[in-house]
């Protein structure tokens, strides 16, 4: 049991420092260690808001995850078919915003560089 909260806090708290390290990672010229020891220096002092954002975080996808694999793939005959569709659809919808999603990746549009030489697929069956 001791273990088990011992790695439960461990995992918690390097999956906030890869998040964090991630984010770093795109917003700053950084990566890697340099990353890692960035968001470490972020975290300093909001190590326990972190933990409980990522702790729940982890236990919201970990039941998601659980009620998707209890009634949409295992459920077989113990649940009905359409009590499966409308579970399996709830739970895989999401609510995506397409005009932010749009303009955000629009922004990369300016940064595209055409290849120098023309690659063609050509007949590989030779």
């Amino acid at each position: 049991m001791v273990i088990g909260v011992l790695y439960l806090i461990v995992h918690v708290y390097i999956t906030a420092l890869w998040h964090l390290a991630s984010v770093v990672s795109v917003l700053e010229p950084v990566y890697g260690l340099v990353a890692m020891k960035k968001s470490y220096e972020l975290l300093k002092g909001k190590i326990r808001v972190a933990g409980i954002l990522v702790f729940g975080y982890l236990s919201i996808c970990g039941l998601v995850s659980m009620i998707f694999s209890t009634v949409v793939v295992h459920g077989g005959d113990k649940y009905g078919v359409f009590t499966r569709i409308i579970v399996g659809g709830v739970i895989i919808i999401r609510g995506i915003d397409k005009t932010a999603l749009h303009e955000h990746l629009g922004g990369y549009l300016g940064e595209y560089v055409p290849l120098k030489s023309s690659l063609q697929m050509e007949n590989l069956d030779a």
